[in-house]
This record gives structure tokens, sequence and C-alpha cells, in this order.
């Protein structure tokens, strides 16, 4: 039950005794009361940030003095590190994007956040061994699914990402050569 209900049931019961528009009398009673809330009213202090901290609203202008930031916060600080780290990868994936183009490997180059993500259909391993080279990833910086390897590294300080879809099919194949291949030579060699 509403608090403000045994309130307003007095003021009603005083108000339907007296003359006049009743409802126009009970509704400014109410009111004056505090029993009716006021959608457009704010219940507490609005806030904005200006350069002497947070000020409410509807505080007087302050005087055009020289304008001081006040410090960041901490967390404000880490907000506008992580937008930096994002705005870098963003142009380094424009860069590399231009600069890999014509490569017939290169899938998409794109910025996932802070980290750049380039996609390479690989179709032969040897181009695997190139782009590892290329982009400064060792073998202990691989890691790989099912169908794809990830190298991780860093370019220009960006974390960088690279996958190599079809890597792990065509290592399997590789792999199955190579024990096939002694075995199918030897068997060549006693016929």
């Amino acid at each position: 039950m509403n608090k403000n209900l045994p309130a307003a049931i007095q003021a009603i019961r005083a108000l339907l005794d007296s003359d006049g528009d009743v409802a126009t009398t009970v509704a400014h009673a109410l009111d004056g009361q505090g029993l009716l809330v006021d959608p457009e009213r704010t219940y507490g202090t609005v806030l904005v940030r200006s350069p002497k901290g947070w000020v409410p609203v509807d505080a007087p202008a302050a005087p055009a003095a020289e304008p001081t930031a006040a410090p960041a916060t901490e967390l404000e600080q880490q907000a506008s590190h992580w937008d930096t780290a994002c705005e870098r990868a963003r142009q380094l994936a424009a860069t590399l994007a231009v600069q890999y183009r014509a490569e017939s490997d290169v899938t998409s180059v794109r910025a996932d956040r802070d980290t750049v993500v380039i996609s390479l259909h690989i179709t032969d391993l040897a181009r695997w061994t190139a782009w590892m080279d290329t982009l400064g990833i060792r073998a202990q910086q691989v890691t790989g699914l099912d169908y794809v390897m990830c190298g991780r590294t860093s370019w220009e300080g960006i974390p960088l990402s690279v996958l190599g879809y079809d890597v792990p099919e065509l290592l399997l194949a590789q792999a199955a050569a190579q024990v096939a291949g002694p075995a199918s030579v030897q068997a060549g060699e006693r016929a």
C-alpha cells in the first residue's frame, strides 16, 4: 500500500466539505502536501562536467577566468587509453589493408577493438611460412584449431593476430605424405 494514501484520504475528506471547484481544490491540496509526483521535476542533482570539475546544471555560470581542466579520474584515463589503442588499431588495419591488397592469400584485414586481425586463406604451406616470416611470428606464437592456425605478435606496439585458414589440413596432408612416402618407396623397390 502507498504510504501517502492515509494522508490523501484525510485531505480529500476535508476538502469535500468546501465550496467551489472540488477537483481543483483537491489537486492543489494534494500537491501542496507533496502527495503528487511531478514528472518534470528532477529528484536529485543533475551534474555536468566543467573545467572546474562536476557542477550542478542549474549552478551559476563560472566567471570566464582561465579554464583549468580537472584531473581525469583513473577510469577516465583508462577509457582514454582504450580509445587511443582502438584508434591506432583501426589506422594500422587500414594501412595493412592497402599494403597487402594485391596478395591473393589475404581475405581481410580489420581492427577488432585494439587488435588488428589479418585473415589468410592458405593453399600452400610455403605461403604460411612466408607470412610468418614477413610478420615476425615465431612457431611458439602459433596456436591451432581444426581449421585455422592463429599467430599472435605485435606491429608497432599494436597486437596483431594472423589467422591462416586451412593450414591445419595442409599440415595433416603433409604429415600423411611423409608417412606414406617411405612406405610407398619401399613397396616400389620390392616389385
